[in-house]
């Protein structure tokens, strides 16, 4: 089932003034970490709904039309989903927001259209396929970030430092963190880096 169908994190109420989500039990703070977390589960579980669509081609079972469509569902649902947590759920998206999604994936279609007319004019279907399949949906990570953005901006927030985490070593990510704090907007958007749809980076701001 496509992400943007299944719900948030039960428990959770979203405090507009300081964009961050709390407990409903206790009313503290949910970490950025935690909401995160809460992202990356759903991703995964649309990686492993991509990797079956992606054995059903391998198959025969479906053709590379039916692909791209299934495909587009989920990259659609994946964005949209990934947008939605730091903007505090679906009801608090605006035309704007829902804008800046299309932005994205309008590049991502015409990406994964280049992609499934490679397939149709006869690409293997090896593992490399399936590797390169799973990648759309780790691309929504850069509308997670985008719309992150425009939340911090929006409390009053100035400064951006990109943090890495331990398998982080791709060049771009390595200078963003050099930059350490710089004004928000100017560090390359995770998922446009060397490392591109595998970034584990984040951003910190101030």
């Amino acid at each position: 089932m496509p992400i943007a169908r299944r719900p948030f994190v039960a428990g959770f109420t979203y405090d507009k003034s300081s964009a961050r989500y709390r407990s409903a039990a206790s009313g503290r703070f949910v970490s950025r970490e935690t909401i995160r977390g809460a992202l990356e589960r759903a991703l995964s579980r649309a990686k492993r709904e991509i990797d079956l669509t992606s054995a059903a081609l391998q198959s025969g079972t479906i053709s590379v039309e039916q692909w791209r469509e299934v495909m587009a569902v989920q990259v659609k649902s994946s964005h949209l989903y990934a947008a939605a947590i730091p903007r505090g759920g679906w009801a608090q998206m605006t035309q704007a927001d829902f804008g800046r999604v299309g932005r994205l994936l309008r590049f991502q279609y015409e990406r994964l259209n280049k992609f499934a007319l490679e397939l149709g004019q006869g690409r293997p279907l090896t593992g490399a396929f399936r590797v390169r399949a799973r990648m759309y949906a780790g691309a929504s990570m850069t509308a997670y970030h985008e719309q992150e953005r425009v939340e911090m901006r929006r409390i009053g927030l100035t400064l951006e430092r990109n943090v890495r985490t331990r398998g982080d070593s791709c060049a771009g990510c390595v200078d963003q963190s050099a930059r350490g704090w710089v004004r928000i907007g100017q560090l390359v958007p995770i998922g446009r880096r060397d490392c591109l749809t595998n970034c584990r980076c984040r951003i910190r701001y101030r």
